[in-house]
């Protein structure tokens, strides 16, 4: 997958999630933690950002296994990246919901689909 095909993908799909994320914190239970969940969206769209970065140049490596290590790196990093984010506005916001979690896990999953397909192209095609 080239980067112009890799931005145009990311671009739908963010616009995509950003509509969606916009008419869910209309509603009254979501609105509060708006703030929160366009941080998130961010994040996860930087964190593709750099999961299509490392894994091309993982996948060029000369190392057959450099592009499985970088995939485990990937989601280890995501995943310990997301816990401190939900643990984090817990604590520090203290949401008189557990709403927030709902957007969050969205997103989560929107962007990890999506991640999973770039990273798999990525190794077939290098």
């Amino acid at each position: 997958m080239n980067q112009s095909r890799f931005l145009l993908s990311l671009g739908t799909v963010s616009a995509c999630t950003a509509i969606g994320l916009f008419l869910l914190n209309r509603l009254p239970g979501f609105q509060i933690h708006a703030l929160f969940a366009w941080g998130t969206f961010a994040f996860f769209v930087l964190f593709t950002l750099l999961a299509f970065w490392y894994g091309s140049m993982a996948a060029r490596s000369t190392n057959k296994h450099q592009f499985t290590n970088a995939f485990m790196v990937l989601t280890m990093i995501k995943m310990l990246f997301s816990l401190m984010i939900i643990v984090g506005y817990f604590f520090l916001a203290k949401p008189a919901n557990k709403l927030f979690i709902v957007p969050f896990f969205g997103i989560y999953l929107i962007y990890t689909i999506f991640e999973t397909a770039l990273l798999m192209k990525l190794g077939r095609s290098n």
